[in-house]
C-alpha cells in the first residue's frame, strides 16, 4: 500500500474515532455511561454520518477532515473542498459544517477560505481555553504549485502558513 493511501486511511480512522469518542456519554465519575449499565445497551452511542460527500455541494472531492468539539458543546467540522479534482493542487477551499446538538444535525456548508484558483489547505482548529475563541491554522499556496516543486524550492511561490484567524459565531474577531 502506498504511503498516501495509508495516510488517507489513517486520517479517516482518526476522524471516525473522534466522532465515535465524542458521541459516547460518560459520567464525570469513573467514566461510566450515564443512566447505569443498561444505558449503553438501550441507546445507540453513535451514528455514521457523511458530512462531506464527493461530488456534492459544488466540490469534486473533500479531503483532510478535522473536527473540534468546543467547550460550549458545538462541533465544528472543517475540510478541504477540492473544486475540480481530487488533486493536491489547484482550486482548493477550506469549508466548515457546524453542529449545535452533539452531531445529530449539521448546518449547511460554509466556505471559510476561498483563494480563487489557489489552494487553502490543511485546516487545524483549536479553541483558546481562556476566551473560547476559535483559531484556524491553515496553509496557502499558488494552485499551480505541486508538492514536488514546493519541496525542492522551484515553485512559483512558497507555502504560506496563514496567520491564525479568530472565528467565533462565524464572524472574525466576534465575541462569544
Amino acid at each position: 500500500m502506498s504511503g498516501k493511501r495509508l495516510a488517507g486511511k489513517l486520517l479517516r480512522l482518526m476522524f471516525l474515532l473522534t466522532l465515535v469518542l465524542g458521541q459516547m456519554p460518560l459520567a464525570a465519575q469513573g467514566g461510566r455511561a450515564e443512566g447505569g449499565a443498561n444505558a449503553v445497551a438501550d441507546e445507540p452511542q453513535f451514528t455514521n454520518q457523511e458530512l462531506f460527500v464527493a461530488g456534492k455541494e459544488g466540490y469534486n472531492t473533500f479531503r483532510i477532515p478535522t473536527i473540534l468539539a468546543t467547550r460550549s458543546g458545538k462541533l465544528l467540522a472543517f475540510a478541504e473542498g477540492r473544486k475540480n479534482s481530487p488533486s493536491d493542487t489547484g482550486n482548493i477551499d477550506l469549508v466548515l459544517k457546524r453542529s449545535f446538538d452533539g452531531g445529530r444535525t449539521w448546518r449547511p456548508l460554509q466556505i471559510v477560505c476561498d483563494a480563487g484558483p489557489d489552494t487553502c489547505g490543511n485546516p487545524s482548529a483549536v479553541e483558546d481555553e481562556a476566551t473560547g475563541r476559535i483559531w484556524l491554522f491553515m496553509t496557502r499556496n499558488y494552485g499551480e504549485d505541486t508538492l514536488d516543486t514546493i519541496n525542492n524550492g522551484t515553485s512559483r511561490g512558497s507555502v504560506r502558513f496563514g496567520a491564525p484567524t479568530a472565528k467565533t459565531k462565524g464572524q472574525p474577531g466576534a465575541s462569544r
